[in-house]
């Protein structure tokens, strides 16, 4: 190298703390620097656009990872004093309560539109069917015996083929399926589609087991349709309001929308617009519907993230980062914008969000004994003649349900809460109710409220809440 002095100053390497090098790279002989006299420097800058300002996307994305950063989000509307620090309220006890047996874990629960039955599902593909009020029990289906009808079944891909008893156990990659091992399997979520008036089959059960979701009507134990999702297991299923559409989530981290008419896939959600969103990452266990905008769909998982898809572009277009939700234990409010998750967590495990600006509002008063006293596997809002009351439930040392009077973001009364002995996996709202341990439809008797239903391992019990009310706020910004 030349001698001669540049116009360069250098620093010295004495006064530069040794690096240690990479193993297997080649370090660069600093004495081999070249000056070129800032001309790369300058190639360079041409190359840039220096902006002084966000953009309103890279503002959003950079509230987020902030927000991410931070598990304990500051509250818009932080509850009273009093209200922050209520231990029980009221303790209350079950009203009816019926044992399923031994080994017979009850994981999900759901009531019929008409609120004449409700359906459980747990362990070795069983659905139990009860009535909502004495519990009395109605009848037993295990889906591994089930014969299927004449319809055709569908994998994921849409593509379908004929329904024999060979061909749809064939399907089934999940052992103990639809037709699969009796004795095996765990039907891992059921909801009802609604009753519609155009339809001539009504109590109709949409079951998740493995990687299937069988459509069964209880009343004939006719198996309507099978859809399956290959490599996928099943853990949360969701019909729409109107009965048009279901969606499903599970173990693949993917959220699929299927056509009811048809039962063929019409949308699924993976992924985001790759700048500000993305798709799931781990395992989904809670959908909600947005009651207000069909084409809406929220989802939530062990990924710590609450995603908001629409259908309308096929992807992701907004986040709630936090909440880490392992059961049903996910809702949005109608009319409110109001957002509730449930985490499997101690610490703030029940919160409130804001839809539009994903901000956390408030968290609820979750007071526990002991650290893991109660970790929240189901969490919603009440509807219908509970409008106005949040509810929650979960598992640990000290298990139980929690029923919450919702005025506000801040302004939420724990109104009581019911200690039970094992844990809750489910909750479900029963609207009305059968006037008659043999099924005929009646109504609610007058001043008596809705009835709320837990599945409790191999137990399940039931309670009536008194009348809510709607929530006196609308979703304004703080």
């Amino acid at each position: 190298m030349s001698s001669t002095p540049v116009s360069v100053s250098r620093v010295s390497k004495r006064s530069v703390p040794p690096s240690v090098p990479k193993a297997g790279v080649e370090v660069e002989d600093d004495d081999e620097f070249a000056d070129d006299g800032g001309q790369a420097a300058e190639d360079i800058g041409k190359t840039f656009v220096f902006r002084n300002t966000l953009t309103e996307s890279e503002i959003e994305a950079l509230e987020r990872w902030k927000r991410s950063q931070n598990d304990d989000d500051e509250e818009q509307y932080p509850l009273s004093s009093k209200q922050r620090n209520v231990t029980y309220g009221d303790i209350k006890q079950p009203q009816q309560s019926v044992q399923l047996g031994p080994d017979s874990e009850a994981l999900c629960i759901a009531a019929s539109c008409s609120g004449n039955m409700m359906a459980v599902g747990g362990r070795h593909g069983t659905v139990r069917l009860f009535h909502p009020i004495t519990l009395e029990p109605m009848d037993t289906i295990r889906i591994s015996e089930l014969e299927p009808s004449s319809t055709s079944t569908s994998t994921s891909s849409g593509v379908s083929a004929l329904g024999s008893r060979s061909s749809m156990a064939r399907r089934q990659t999940v052992p103990g399926g639809l037709l699969g091992s009796a004795g095996e399997g765990v039907v891992t979520s059921v909801c009802f589609r609604p009753d519609l008036r155009a339809s001539r089959m009504q109590n109709l059960l949409l079951a998740a087991q493995g990687d299937a979701i069988v459509h069964l009507h209880v009343g004939t134990r006719v198996v309507v349709h099978v859809n399956n999702e290959e490599g996928n297991r099943i853990n949360t299923l969701a019909m729409r309001p109107d009965g048009a559409i279901f969606a499903s989530g599970g173990s693949d981290c993917v959220v699929r929308a299927y056509d009811e008419a048809t039962c063929s896939l019409c949308r699924t959600l993976d992924h985001g617009d790759g700048v500000t969103t993305t798709g799931h990452t781990n395992h989904v266990f809670s959908l909600a519907w947005h009651p207000d905008d069909p084409q809406v769909l929220l989802s939530g998982g062990w990924d710590n993230r609450v995603l908001v898809w629409d259908l309308r572009v096929h992807r992701s277009v907004r986040s709630i980062s936090g909440p880490h939700i392992c059961g049903d234990a996910l809702d949005i409010h109608a009319g409110s914008n109001l957002v509730l998750t449930g985490s499997w967590r101690s610490n703030n495990p029940l919160q409130l969000w804001d839809f539009r600006s994903n901000r956390l509002l408030t968290n609820l008063p979750w007071w526990q004994p002991e650290p893991d006293g109660c970790l929240i596997y189901a969490a919603r809002f009440g509807t219908g003649l509970a409008a106005g009351t949040v509810i929650a439930g979960g598992s640990g040392t000290k298990p139980m349900v929690r029923v919450y009077k919702l005025n506000g973001p801040g302004n939420v009364e724990l109104q009581f809460t019911v200690r039970l002995q094992r844990p809750v996996h489910a909750l479900t709202l029963v609207q009305a109710a059968a006037g008659s341990t043999g099924g005929d439809l009646g109504h609610l008797q007058q001043g008596q409220g809705p009835v709320l239903a837990m599945c409790c391992d191999e137990e399940v019990h039931n309670i009536t809440l008194n009348a809510g009310g709607s929530p006196s706020w609308n979703g304004g910004s703080k």
